[in-house]
């Protein structure tokens, strides 16, 4: 699961307490959205 929030503070909370109730397999965005969108990092988009 990939976490992300505008800044990156509450997607790291959010991967914290998942991680507390045993799933290990979580990763966040610590720049936050705005900061990788800014660098020019890819964005791919899906509807599913």
């Amino acid at each position: 699961m990939i976490l992300y929030c505008a800044v990156g503070y509450r997607s790291a909370l959010a991967a914290d307490m998942i991680q507390r109730i045993g799933d290990s397999n979580i990763w966040f965005l610590a720049v936050g959205w705005a900061a990788w969108q800014e660098a020019g990092a890819p964005i791919e988009t899906a509807i599913f």
